[in-house]
């Protein structure tokens, strides 16, 4: 059955309704995760094949957030989905939300099962989240943290090159350094005292 809701989101994105993506890939995550208050998120049954499709569900929504953090996709009357944003700043709060809950979904995917893809997406979300503080309002303030963020993507994105080498990620660990250098730092690991 979350397999059917996975394969139903895959539909929806293909088509660019992201919302009602978002709305399967949440029904298939409801279908398979225990809710917990803490720790790892667990599946009914436990077995690696419900672990691997949960992570998948997850990782797929979060992948489908992110693509609606950039203004991707359509509204169910066709308009484009960032046409409902008709202030600037509004869309700029959209997507600071909607990047933060993309990292959620991604990180919980990666403590039930972390494969290339869902390394992947999780870096690519915490390196959105560091270019969102470097470039914000209070950049000034967050710069440090930006640094260490996006340190942390370098990481996620390495992690998943170790898994399986791909054109993505390591053209994503190419911006992250290169992102890194332009503020003085040639590091992936915090340097300590």
């Amino acid at each position: 059955m979350a397999e059917e809701q996975l394969k139903v989101g895959d539909q929806y994105v293909a088509r660019q309704d992201l919302l009602r993506a978002d709305e399967a890939f949440a029904e298939a995550v409801e279908m398979l995760e225990v809710p917990q208050s803490r720790g790892r998120p667990t599946t009914r049954s436990g077995e690696p094949v419900e672990d691997k499709l949960l992570a998948d569900c997850l990782r797929s929504r979060a992948q489908c957030t992110l693509d609606m953090a950039e203004g991707k996709g359509v509204l169910p009357d066709g308009t484009p989905f960032k046409a409902q944003f008709a202030i600037r700043e509004h869309f700029a709060e959209f997507q600071r939300q909607a990047i933060n809950q993309a990292e959620e979904f991604a990180e919980k995917a990666c403590l039930v099962w972390a494969d290339e893809k869902t390394l992947t997406c999780l870096g690519v979300a915490r390196m959105l989240i560091a270019e969102e503080k470097a470039e914000g309002p209070r950049a000034f303030l967050l710069s440090e943290e930006a640094v260490q963020d996006m340190q942390d993507a370098g990481r996620c994105f390495m992690k998943s090159i170790r898994a399986c080498k791909t054109e993505v990620a390591e053209g994503k660990l190419r911006e992250v350094k290169d992102w890194l250098a332009e503020k003085g730092v040639d590091y992936l690991f915090p340097q300590y005292v």
